[in-house]
């Protein structure tokens, strides 16, 4: 090989990593999702999985019954939150106001901790 395959094969290499950072960092930034557990006093917990799902854990009021469950998924448009639990018994759902904080989310004027 001569000195100019082995610039052309230096500019190829450079642009593909260019591109494949490019691809990598795009991908980043295009995850709005939310990860891990969320806790309300009043409302109860919500854990948000990976691939927009979400387990919504009904608070029991002191009460000390066993605790209701449900598995749904969720998105988030704008200033909103859509929940899907298949299940009209579940408190947050449909699409419910949202707000986000550092280490805390707001939905529908219920304010949930990052636990």
């Amino acid at each position: 090989m001569n000195s100019r395959t082995n610039k052309n094969m230096l500019r190829i290499m450079t642009m593909l990593m260019s591109v494949v950072l490019l691809l990598t960092l795009l991908s980043a930034c295009g995850s709005s999702g939310l990860s891990g557990a969320y806790d309300s006093e009043w409302i109860g917990t919500l854990d948000f999985k990976g691939e927009n799902k979400v387990v919504y854990t009904e608070a029991d009021y002191g009460l000390g019954e066993a605790p209701v469950i449900y598995e749904g998924t969720y998105e988030i448009v704008e200033d909103k939150i859509i929940f899907d639990f298949g299940n009209e018994d579940a408190a947050p759902q449909g699409e419910n106001a949202f707000e986000q904080g550092d280490g805390w989310i707001k939905i529908d004027g219920f304010t949930f901790v990052k636990k």
